[in-house]
């Protein structure tokens, strides 16, 4: 009998789950980022820093699908494999809606430098070990939720902010918006 990997890599080592057979060479490569514990930095890999104020920066070439993100943070083999640290991704682009509402997300997960260009949905999200997001351009709703589930709840409605959002263990939410000029 082979045994098969179901829990994330040790510390140093590659990720021990194989990518999804559909998922772009991008998304290939974030995952085995992710996967051996490491922040998947878009920028660094393409040796380049997108613009955030230069659309054209923002190609296909840092394009990440909501259904890869839905698959490794809500779908076996994938959401057992990350390690500690968590979804680390900078530098990426999310030219679809994405839609997490009513996901339970067990690991911490960072989307930062991102660019977000259709609305993200984040209902009713769980995220006991974090959720951070710099450049979301959202309108951000949210509301505490009694004890004892110690969850906060929160949506993203309108592409008419930029600003980062952090909730932290569950429990606190920090809220930075502007107007976009």
């Amino acid at each position: 009998m082979t045994d098969i990997p179901t829990g994330p890599a040790l510390p140093g080592e590659k990720c021990s789950i194989a990518p999804g057979e559909s998922w772009s060479d991008l998304e290939k490569w974030v995952w085995n980022e992710i996967g051996s514990g490491r922040i998947a930095d878009i920028n660094a890999h393409l040796g380049r820093t997108a613009d955030p104020k230069k659309p054209e920066d923002w190609g296909l070439d840092r394009r990440l699908r909501p259904t890869f993100l839905e698959t490794i943070l809500l779908h076996d083999p994938w959401r057992n494999a990350i390690p500690r640290q968590g979804v680390r991704i900078e530098g990426g682009v999310l030219d679809q809606p994405l839609d997490l509402s009513d996901a339970n997300i067990l690991s911490p997960l960072w989307l930062e430098k991102f660019r977000f260009c259709r609305p993200v949905k984040l209902l009713r999200i769980y995220a006991p070990r974090g959720f951070r997001s710099t450049n979301l351009r959202s309108w951000l709703l949210w509301k505490r939720v009694p004890p004892p589930s110690e969850a906060i709840y929160f949506s993203a409605k309108s592409p008419a902010w930029e600003g980062s959002i952090s909730v932290t263990f569950g429990l606190s939410m920090r809220l930075a918006s502007r107007a976009p000029k």
